[in-house]
Order: C-alpha cells, then structure tokens, then sequence
C-alpha cells in the first residue's frame, strides 16, 4: 500500500490514450484513487436503465474512461465490506459500466492477495499483471506472495516496477567494463550450476527449507549483534543477542525461531553498514566473482564480517565448507521467485536493485528520499 500502484496506473492510461481507446477500472473498494488523481472526484456517472440492469456510462477525463467506487460513496464513507459484498461491488463496477469499445483496461488493484484479486481473476481474466513495489523489505515480501499467487492463476507478469528507483547511469561504476564481465561469468556459473540444484531444493517440504533458512539467520545474529554495539544501538544488540541465546538452545540450534513469536524482532547488520554509519563511503560498485554485487566498502568490511562469522571459528574445515555451501545454496533459492522479476538490462538491474537495498540498509529504512513522487510532479493533473 502506498507504492504508487494508482499514480503509474493513472500514467500508462493517459499515455495509452494518446493511441488507443482506454479505460480504468478502480478496483481499490477501501481506498479508490483514480477519481482524485484524474481530478474528477465531484462527477457522478450516469444512470442508465436496461430493462432489469441498472448500467453507469464511465467518467471520460484525458482521453480515459474511468470508473470508481470513489464515484458512487461519499469521501466521509468509507467500505467495510468482505467477502461477498467486496466481491459483489467489484462484479457490478466490471459488469455494468457501459466500457463500449476498448484496446485496453487497466484495473488498479488493491494491496494485497485477497478476494479481489480472485474476483477479477475469475470474472476478467486479465492477460498480464504489473507488480509495483518499493525496497522496504515488508513491501517485497508481499510482492514476492503476489508473484506466487499470479502464477497459480496463470496470469502473466509483464515486470516489477520499484517506485523508489535510481538510475543504472548514475551510480558510481568506473569499472563496468571488468564488472560486466564478472557479471557474464557468474550468470554462466549459476546457470549451470547453482540454479538448477536450487530449483532441485525449492521441490523439498517447505518445514526443512524453514529451518534450513531459521538456522543460517540463527548464526548471523553473533555479528548483528557487535555491530549494534559498535552503533550505539545497544537496546537492538540486547534484543539480537537474547534471540541468538534463545534460538540457539530453546529453538534447537536456530532451527526453530522462538524469538519472534516472543516479540524479539530480527535485525539485520553489518560492518559495512557500522563503516557508513561512520562516514565511510560506498565507493565504486564491484562485480566480484562468485560473491556478487558489492562496492569497494563492502570488500574491505567482509574481512570483519567474516571474523564476527560463527562458522569462521570452526576448526573442522570439512563441516566449514559443507555449511558454507547449504547456506549459498539456501541463499539462491530463496531468489528463484525474485529472478522472474528482472527485466531489461540485467546487470543494470542488479546493480540498481543492489544500491537501493544497501541504501536502505544503511538508513534502517529511515529518512529515505524517494524521487519517485517528485519525478512525478510534471504528470499530475492540476
């Protein structure tokens, strides 16, 4: 909620509308959008009466015929309706506006996975889907559930638009040249290797993957937690090192998360984002070869990172290796879903996609400039 789902919804039309005959469906029964941002929030559409139907001929503003629960309640009033009922208004929004003849509808849809997406699913059959999303990890965690639920409907996703977005051309990468040639080599490598045994594993039952994944984060919690320290954070070193302690003995060796039900909420630190944090700046991006997308301040971090690693204190280099290689290859399951999300330039992708989380990151989420509205400001309609 929130992303800007209603905004480049609001943009492909009219732009469609330069070419086509389109119209918008606002499908947002709780929070309808569209009636505002076409500036048309006064207008009531007309009432048409065919013999036992009641039909709406749609609002027309900039070329696009739209049609809202916004039209029909009042902006006091707000629906709090579920199931049947949500299902009922969406049913008779589709079915009896007078759409005429249309190249394209665009259905602005709520957030979420629930019954509005199965009604329209159901009743239009939409060909394709368009994800948008911002990097916040709780608003990618339910994009990545929408990716699931999209393919069980057999619904093509077109792509995933970050509504919080840099651009490739202006992040510092003076060695693109040599990162994209470690780029190609780590596509090879995955290709034929990591991905088709992490495909092999996604078919295992999903309590082993749970605990695999509880496990690895289990032992990351050691070097989250020192970080913290080294932040000043110390009720968030407090609250990370009580759900190593917790996980790692009541939670069978990390396997079972214990802490969270408890209230103990999962963070995620390390030194180099304790070195931005200090002032200590990114640098260039780094492709490195087999480890990935980076930057120069995360090459020098990882030494730290490493020693903080639990496993890095294991004298049995035989079990070191053989959980260093689960761990990758939890990792890369973990990305199968993600992966359908890139489009374009791939490399240009990951690094763009690389650079916003670490900024993120390094913010906790806080105070994050996001552009995308101001970009937007030329499109709105006064």
């Amino acid at each position: 909620g929130g992303v800007g789902k209603s905004t480049i919804t609001a943009l492909l039309a009219m732009n469609f509308a330069k070419k086509f005959k389109v119209g918008i469906l606002d499908a947002d029964i709780y929070g309808p959008n569209q009636h505002i941002l076409f500036n048309v929030e006064n207008k009531k559409p007309n009432y048409i009466k065919d013999k036992d139907k009641t039909l709406m001929e749609p609002i027309e503003s900039m070329g696009v015929k739209l049609n809202s629960m916004g039209f029909i309640l009042d902006d006091d009033r707000a629906a709090i309706w579920r199931g049947p009922m949500l299902s009922g208004a969406i049913k008779q929004l589709m079915s009896l506006t007078i759409w005429g003849e249309l190249d394209y509808l665009f259905i602005d849809m709520p957030p979420g996975t629930g019954d509005a997406y199965l009604t329209v699913a159901s009743e239009v059959k939409p060909d394709h889907s368009l994800l948008v999303t911002t990097p916040n990890k709780l608003a990618i965690h339910d994009t990545l559930k929408s990716v699931s639920f999209f393919n069980k409907l057999d619904i093509n996703l077109i792509f995933i638009l970050f509504s919080f977005s840099l651009y490739a051309e202006d992040i510092n990468d003076p060695f693109e040249d040599l990162n994209r040639l470690s780029f190609e080599f780590n596509e090879s490598l995955d290709a034929n290797f990591l991905k088709p045994i992490a495909e092999t594993y996604s078919k295992s039952p999903r309590l082993l993957k749970k605990g695999v994944t509880n496990f690895f984060d289990n032992l990351e919690e050691v070097d989250t937690t020192v970080n913290q320290l080294l932040q000043g954070k110390i009720g968030y070193a407090v609250n990370d090192l009580t759900r190593f302690v917790i996980n790692s003995t009541i939670g069978l060796g990390g396997v079972l998360d214990v802490a969270t039900p408890l209230g103990l909420k999962r963070h995620e630190e390390d030194f180099s984002q304790t070195l931005a944090l200090w002032g200590v700046p990114s640098g260039p991006y780094i492709m490195l070869p087999l480890l990935g997308p980076s930057s120069v301040r995360d090459v020098f971090s990882r030494p730290v990172s490493s020693l903080l690693s639990v496993t890095f204190h294991m004298t049995e280099s035989d079990v070191n290796i053989a959980l260093k290689a689960v761990d990758a290859l939890e990792t890369r399951e973990r990305l199968l879903e993600i992966e359908s999300l890139i489009y374009g330039d791939r490399y240009d992708f990951v690094k763009d996609s690389y650079v916003q989380y670490m900024i993120y990151e390094v913010s906790d989420g806080e105070n994050v400039v996001d552009e995308f509205v101001d970009d937007m400001d030329d499109f709105l309609i006064e």
